[in-house]
């Protein structure tokens, strides 16, 4: 299926998963990735003159996801942190300068997280240890189950769900990344409704998938996704897909009337056809 492409026609809109690890720039200094590991971008000189490319890349970076509030108000402090981390005054100005261009009214960037960005661009080092990776690509997860949580079994989102607050804010740093990026806060709200509708679409069609194929327990869905290569790819991509079916599966466990008459609809369905 071909992306969507935005009405004037010149970018394609994003995807939930895009917009989940763009926005997660404004908090962890680096895109945390929904499902696979990123790759690392580096300066390949070591010099003078790449360190100052490293500060403008980093600063430029953390501008365009809105943290410009102490760039725009502490450029010195942030400069000074930044130079002497990496032994280059000449960032100070740099990082003024940039700060002079920034736009009013975005969030708080605390002075670490541009160094540590620059950290990663220069020595290519990780700016998230694994563990707060997997942390935060569970919140994703548990983001997705908040927007699609009226077409899922109340006990399942009532289990899932297990650090809201976490997935709220990485819904509300998306929302504000997309502000920034399209330039519109209304447009930015309109997009996330189509996330949580398209959330809820696939997530009603995860729970009928796990309906249909009688998938009971995660030892099943697993032999499933083995032998399937199209529904695997699905189910890691997609992330509403993937709630619905690990929902079908809680419900076949706890609630097997209600996944047997969802098989039943789901078959009556399919012969009408």
């Amino acid at each position: 299926m071909p992306d969507p492409v935005s009405r004037a026609g010149s970018k394609p809109l994003p995807t939930f998963n895009e917009a989940l690890s763009t926005a997660s720039q404004r908090t962890f200094a680096e895109p945390i990735p929904v499902n696979s590991e990123p790759a690392v971008e580096r300066v390949p000189e070591q010099d003078k003159k790449g360190a100052i490319r490293a500060g403008k890349w980093a600063a430029t970076h953390a501008l365009e996801h809105g943290g410009v509030h102490l760039l725009k108000h502490h450029p010195k402090l942030v400069g000074q942190a930044t130079a002497r981390f990496v032994g280059v005054p000449g960032l100070t100005s740099t990082i003024s300068k940039l700060a002079a261009g920034a736009a009013p009214g975005a969030s708080l960037i605390v002075t670490g997280m541009l160094v540590r960005e620059l950290s990663s661009v220069m020595f290519g080092a990780p700016t998230v240890s694994d563990d707060q990776k997997a942390r935060v690509q569970n919140q994703f997860r548990q983001a997705a189950t908040v927007m699609a949580r009226d077409v899922l079994p109340a006990g399942y989102v009532k289990e899932r769900i297990t650090d809201e607050p976490a997935a709220l804010a990485r819904l509300k740093d998306t929302q504000e990344s997309l502000g920034v990026r399209l330039k519109s806060e209304e447009q930015a709200e309109l997009t996330m409704r189509r996330f949580q509708q398209e959330l809820k679409s696939s997530a009603t069609q995860g729970m009928s998938e796990a309906a249909i194929r009688n998938i009971r327990t995660t030892g099943e869905l697993e032999k499933v996704l083995g032998k399937d290569a199209a529904l695997r790819q699905r189910y890691h991509e997609d992330l509403g897909f993937q709630e619905g079916i690990k929902a079908g599966i809680w419900q076949a466990q706890h609630e097997p009337s209600e996944f047997e008459a969802r098989r039943s609809m789901v078959a009556s369905q399919q012969r009408s056809r």
